[in-house]
């Protein structure tokens, strides 16, 4: 079925190996990706980080929100706080990227700083760490 003109459609991509090919380029000109998503809301989702998907959004003319870094994160355009039924939690951060303004949510631990914290081997012979372990293990063994 084709959305019609009053249906709102918000297109959620990853970014490597979707939208970018293995070398990291739009497989068409940016004018042409952004002739095919017209007139739909394209939102990023990827493990970059915030500014990295910044930094595309820009280079492709796109304003719309961004999950960043595996999920810990994210941020949408001040002007669409108030429509994204998120104007009653407040920001963890606010942030400028040239004339855009961005509400930042961030969860209680980066991907990054989750990723280091998985490689400690203090953390990983933590109670917590090995109750998740053996949680997963089981998970994995039932699917």
């Amino acid at each position: 079925m084709r959305p019609t003109r009053h249906d709102s459609v918000l297109i959620v991509t990853d970014i490597d190996g979707t939208l970018l090919d293995h070398n990291g380029r739009l497989p068409c000109s940016a004018h042409e990706w952004r002739r095919a998503v017209h007139p739909y809301a394209v939102a990023f989702a990827s493990s970059r980080t915030l500014d990295e998907l910044m930094v595309l959004q820009r280079a492709l003319g796109v304003v719309g929100p961004c999950i960043a870094e595996d999920g810990a994160v994210l941020a949408l355009d001040a002007a669409h706080v108030a429509d994204a039924r998120l104007a009653h939690l407040p920001a963890d951060e606010v942030r400028s990227y040239g004339r855009r303004t961005m509400h930042i949510w961030t969860q209680a631990q980066s991907a990054t700083s989750w990723r280091v914290t998985m490689r400690d081997t203090s953390a990983a012979s933590s109670p917590t760490f090995a109750a998740a372990r053996s949680h997963a293990n089981i998970i994995g063994r039932n699917a």
